[in-house]
């Protein structure tokens, strides 16, 4: 008997009929459910666009205030101002000319280091008298010859404003074209605050190319949707188009957008928003205007209407045919391609474009058959999570690209690249290679990553830790490669080497880890650590002016170890908690017993990121402070920049907790991280710690010693006491105070040292090298 087919011809024709008329009902709905989500998606788009580079454009004349705020504060700048003030009325001495002259190069060296803070962005920074000559004018990296050197800025928009402002007081002027550098530029003048009868202001010039060169590289950045889009900055009050991302516009040519396209808005009560207009949908945000700031801008961000490509559709019932006729071909197709796009997406990492963690493990299993040398390289980038909190993820993620793009670039096509999470990258060199050549490679790419990048305009250097094994596939598992190389990598990071190959060593090195995290959990309960002092000098008494509490480790098998060799551990488990405690109570119980032999004295404890954030720090320390029956004021806190920004918002909610028990807050090592001038003027500290790299270099390096001095100038801005740390010579604590440098701290007069000793240098000050 003949088996029939359970559905006959006409039976497959109807399925057929029915599948393809729901996909045809589903098409429709989908055209019509698409349209609108695209619009949404446009508009949110479009408001994410016009409000963050809105902020950005804000966050840019903030930091040109501050900018220029701090570089007024230069006392080089305000003593150039008043010897040439002096000298219109008498003839100079010859000491005050060669004065003149030292303090015109300082002058000089203060508007070049401005350059370099906003490199190929600035038109030119000057220093001008009251009559409109340009005492010291410095033009992007370079000082003017005294040839062009102008003296007619009293004829310029800003010099009227800028001479009738207060000192603190930054005048920012509208766009206008510089008679000097034939640029664009918007201008930001401030007076300077220290001058007895001269007057004068610094000022430096903000190309618009800077602010159109960021709207192009905001629409790179985003994604293809965005191909379509333009961001404009237009002036309120006109309606003219300042830049945009194809470049300056402002304000000659027969361009109708320079003639004032967007005219309406001009006269608009509130252009904010959402709107559509001349067959573009725009998004609106308010920049630029404030006190002191010329500038009324608005940032338009716009799309053309038609960018769906279902937008203005005719001919629908054509459409509906073809949809009916192909439905079940496309659905076919469509099943096909969206399998192979599943399967692509599951082995590539959407941020960088190359391989991740999934497909590295493919290729591992791929290659172990092949009985082939092989040599695996894990990248790790040091300090990225300082990019991220400092600029923002977007800055890091763009960065992470480049970072890719490089790597890509560098490799053959016989190798192979992979982002594995986070700022991890993962490599696998193959071919008829030995074994110095693969370490040669390592070191070829390693020299590649360190080159700059350029990311929003920003110039970013960054270091990375390489760690290599090599090893034959038939001999050592891909994931025994991959742990060996991932060793590799945490010993060049800990030894700041670059690149790591992996040895047996690295094996029992991280045994020598485990075993020292357990003797650092015994050390703590069995009470070895001990705090060293090390004393602070005031540069007006030449006394003590107060001590630092240094952590130490008496190791009953290695002996004394400095918290570089036990910190780090302890942060990255639980034992920091009380490991910060214990070094409280054991700086509470030095500063009692201090108290009662007469010789109270403030004490600095260096607290960690980790603690910052730990809820129980505040609890742990009132209990410490009762215990001991010491005043909290008697404690000092030392955070560094880097703490504060690991978590911004709760480190200043904790920092302001602290504060209002009575403990003083330090900003240790103050100039080497990335933290805002708008988070330092919030934290309310008392004291700024100017990091020994400047310090150290400043008798030698006129660009250290300039650092110096605006740090010093800024916190006494603030109203905060000034340390430099790393003082070791005389030279150095000379110029320290003719800076007016509070205190200094270093081995000029004291190392660190055991309580006891601590002790007699509080009764016979005498031990202490007396201060120049």
């Amino acid at each position: 008997m003949k088996l029939e087919s359970n559905v006959s011809p006409p039976g497959i024709r109807i399925v057929a009929s029915i599948v393809g008329a729901f996909l045809l009902a589903l098409s429709v709905w989908t055209v019509s459910n698409r349209r609108t989500s695209l619009a949404t998606r446009i508009d949110r788009q479009l408001s994410t666009t016009s409000t963050e580079e809105a902020k950005s454009i804000e966050n840019e004349f903030e930091t040109a205030r501050s900018t220029v705020l701090l570089l007024s504060r230069n006392t080089a700048l305000s003593r150039t101002a008043e010897l040439e003030y002096a000298s219109r009325s008498r003839t100079l001495a010859p000491a005050e000319q060669e004065l003149a002259s030292m303090l015109r190069k300082s002058s000089d060296d203060s508007l070049l280091y401005l350059q370099s803070l906003y490199t190929g962005r600035i038109a030119e920074a000057c220093l001008i008298n009251d009559l409109g000559h340009k005492l010291s004018r410095a033009v992007g990296s370079k000082l003017a010859k005294t040839k062009d050197i102008s003296n007619n800025e009293a004829i310029a928009s800003f010099f009227a404003p800028t001479m009738r402002s207060r000192a603190g007081e930054v005048f920012q002027a509208a766009p206008y074209l510089s008679d000097d550098t034939n640029t664009w530029v918007v201008g930001n003048s401030t007076p300077l605050p220290f001058l007895r009868s001269a007057k004068a202001f610094v000022h430096f010039e903000l190309t618009l190319d800077s602010f159109a060169n960021r709207l192009s590289f905001t629409l790179r950045s985003m994604e293809k949707a965005a191909e379509m889009q333009t961001i404009e900055i237009v002036d309120r009050k006109t309606g003219l188009v300042i830049a945009n991302n194809r470049g300056v516009l402002f304000p000659n040519g027969t361009n109708p957008r320079k003639a004032g396209i967007y005219r309406w808005l001009a006269v608009t009560n509130n252009p904010t928003g959402l709107a559509s207009h001349k067959g573009r949908r725009l998004s609106i945000s308010e920049s630029g205007h404030g006190t002191g700031n010329e500038n009324d801008w608005l940032v338009v961000s716009s799309i053309p209407l038609t960018t769906s490509f279902f937008t203005g559709m005719n001919g629908l019932p054509v459409w509906l045919a073809v949809a009916g006729l192909l439905s079940l071909l496309l659905g076919l197709v469509a099943s096909r391609l969206f399998v192979r796009y599943l399967t692509r997406a599951a082995n590539i990492d959407p941020l960088t474009g190359l391989a991740n963690r999934r497909r590295l493990n493919t290729k591992l299993s791929e290659l172990k058959q092949s009985n082939q040398l092989l040599a695996i390289l894990l990248i790790d980038l040091d300090r990225f999570k300082e990019v991220n909190d400092s600029y923002g993820h977007e800055v890091g993620d763009a960065l992470l690209r480049s970072v890719g793009e490089r790597i890509a670039e560098y490799l053959p096509a016989s190798d192979f690249a992979c982002r594995l999470g986070g700022d991890e990258f993962a490599i696998l060199l193959r071919g008829n290679h030995q074994h110095d050549e693969f370490i040669a490679q390592a070191w070829n790419l390693h020299a590649q990553l360190l080159r700059p990048y350029t990311v929003e305009g920003l110039r970013l250097d960054l270091e990375a830790s390489l760690g290599m094994a090599v090893a034959c596939t038939n001999e050592v598992s891909g994931q025994e490669l991959l742990h060996r190389a991932d060793q590799a990598m945490f010993a060049a990071k800990q030894l700041h080497v670059g690149v790591e190959v992996f040895s047996s060593g690295h094996e029992s090195a991280g045994q020598r880890r485990l075993a020292l995290l357990g003797e650092l959990r015994t050390a703590i309960e069995c009470h070895e650590l001990m705090v060293f002092f090390q004393p602070k000098m005031s540069f007006s008494s030449g006394n003590i002016h107060s001590m630092e509490a240094l952590v130490r480790w008496q190791h009953p098998t290695r002996g004394l170890l400095s918290p570089s060799e036990f910190i780090e551990f302890a942060e990255q488990t639980s034992l920091i908690r009380p490991l910060t405690l214990e070094v409280i109570e054991l700086t509470l119980c030095q500063i009692r017993e201090w108290e009662l032999a007469g010789n109270p004295m403030k004490v600095a404890v260096n607290i960690s990121a980790v603690s910052l954030l730990d809820n129980q720090l505040i609890p742990g320390l009132l209990h410490l402070l009762k215990k001991h029956s010491c005043e909290a004021s008697s404690l000092q806190f030392e955070i560094t920049e880097s703490t504060i920004m690991h978590d911004p918002e709760q480190a200043l909610e904790m920092l302001t907790r602290i504060n209002e028990l009575g403990i003083e807050i330090s900003i240790d090592d103050f100039g080497t991280g990335y933290s805002s001038l708008a988070y330092l003027t919030n934290l309310n500290a008392q004291e700024l710690k100017i990091d020994r790299v400047f310090v150290s270099r400043m008798t030698s390096d006129r660009a250290s010693a300039s650092v110096v001095g605006s740090i010093i100038a800024l916190g006494h801005t603030l109203g905060m006491r000034v340390v430099a740390e790393g003082v070791e010579d005389e030279e150095t604590a000379e110029q320290l105070r003719e800076a007016g440098c509070d205190v200094g701290q270093g081995f000029l007069w004291s190392r660190p040292v055991p309580a006891a000793q601590a002790f007699d240098l509080l009764n016979a000050p005498s031990q202490i090298k007396t201060l120049v």
